[in-house]
């Protein structure tokens, strides 16, 4: 009988060929399932499905759909356990093992127990098949894949794949999205295109935006919410579409109005591929879409920043200059920069409406851009300007209030 290193050898050897015969066995088939896959991804990272009509767009959905259904189906054979007879005759096969002695070694003596000759005969036998299987190897799985398949379409499939991962590895997620969800609103000229225009307002000095659905845009998606000034104005215009669409800003929706070439009538291929704009200013909303009948033709989440108003407040209390003159020391700020910032001085005790009262008003030096730093604190009095505050002094010793009470607002 073999000994227990021998039987554990054995064993590990059943094992390494039964792993081996069922990857042979499961590969060939989940092969096809795999190339099936891949080929829809390269196509859908190449955004080549959304550029066509959204009936034949459905049609190739379908296809797929069947064939990767016909590759699974075939899955059902190569998942089936390995024999162990199977398993036995893999690793006397790869050991170049003559006569089958691992069947040998399981064979039991059918006659003759009670015959010494015969019993005699069978240990000598047995003896003979171990010192056989002495060394025990198994070979690494061969599918014979390259039989299957001559041609080598797997590497074609392979290098399309690497390709289609290169070119889509910016957006890969939306376009497996726009691959699987067909646009049925497209017209006779391909898919809908929609490009989305949103100028700030000119005092935030900020640049347009440019938003676009066509899958070649030469703007990269934004990251997160398009942050967008409050009070911008959006200028949107789609292309390939067969109805006006609805433009969504949060809760807002606004229709597009068409934009008809001379002589168009309805029924044609370019009536039924029309052009539409929307012109409208952002105010709210957390959200901008533009819906057509066929589904969304595009979104994006914003951000609206409401524009927030200026803030200037005392850095330390009005004072006398070692010549008399008035020296003010303020900080101010805005998100945007301010246009304008002044003291305005009127009598103590004059009770007058704004407007009504006799003021002096004296301009302020314009602060950098950014809120105050003393803002809502307690203003330092030291004599010293610190860093972000800005000082105005002013002579007003020949006014005729000099000396007398009187009450400073600061404005910007």
């Amino acid at each position: 009988m073999p000994s227990a290193y021998r039987k554990n050898r054995f064993k590990a050897a059943i094992g390494l060929a039964r792993a081996a015969l069922w990857w042979e066995n499961l590969w060939p088939r989940l092969w096809l399932v795999v190339a099936v896959a891949g080929v829809f991804v390269s196509l859908a990272f190449l955004d080549f499905l959304p550029a066509l009509p959204g009936w034949l767009h459905a049609l190739i959905l379908a296809g797929f759909a069947a064939a990767l259904a016909w590759a699974l189906s075939g899955l059902k054979a190569g998942i089936r356990p390995i024999h162990i007879a199977l398993a036995r005759h893999r690793v006397e096969r790869d050991s170049g093992l003559e006569n089958r002695p691992l069947t040998a070694l399981n064979d039991r003596l059918a006659a003759g127990h009670e015959d010494p000759a015969a019993v005699g005969l069978w240990q000598t036998h047995l003896r003979r098949m171990n010192e056989a299987v002495r060394e025990l190897r198994v070979r690494l799985p061969s599918p014979g894949l390259a039989r299957r398949d001559p041609l080598a379409i797997r590497a074609a499939v392979f290098l399309f794949f690497i390709v289609a991962l290169v070119a889509g590895s910016g957006d890969a997620a939306d376009r497996l999205e726009r691959a699987l969800i067909p646009q049925f609103g497209a017209g006779a000229n391909g898919p809908p295109l929609l490009d989305v225009w949103i100028t700030p307002p000119a005092y935030t000095q900020r640049p347009p935006l440019f938003l676009s659905s066509a899958p070649s845009a030469t703007v990269a998606a934004p990251k997160g919410p398009v942050k967008v000034p409050q009070g911008s104005t959006l200028l949107a215009r789609a292309d390939g579409v067969s109805s006006a669409p609805l433009l969504v800003i949060g809760e807002d929706t606004t229709e597009f109005s068409e934009l008809r070439a001379p002589g168009t009538e309805s029924g044609t291929k370019e009536a039924d591929s029309r052009s539409f704009r929307v012109e409208t200013e952002i105010d709210s909303g957390a959200r901008l879409a533009v819906v057509t009948k066929g589904g969304t033709l595009a979104e994006w989440p914003i951000e609206v920043i409401a524009d927030t108003p200026p803030e200037i407040v005392f850095a330390a209390p009005p004072a006398r200059t070692g010549r008399s003159q008035l020296r003010i020391q303020f900080q101010a700020g805005d998100d945007y920069g301010i246009a304008v910032a002044r003291a305005v001085i009127w009598r103590s005790g004059d009770t007058r409406q704004e407007g009504q009262r006799e003021t002096i008003e004296l301009p302020l030096p314009l602060p950098r851009t950014g809120r105050p730093e003393g803002a809502g604190k307690k203003a330092d009095t030291s004599p010293n300007a610190s860093p972000g505050r800005e000082i105005s002094t002013h002579d007003l010793t020949a006014h005729p209030w000099a000396g007398l009470p009187v009450a400073i607002q600061l404005e910007a």
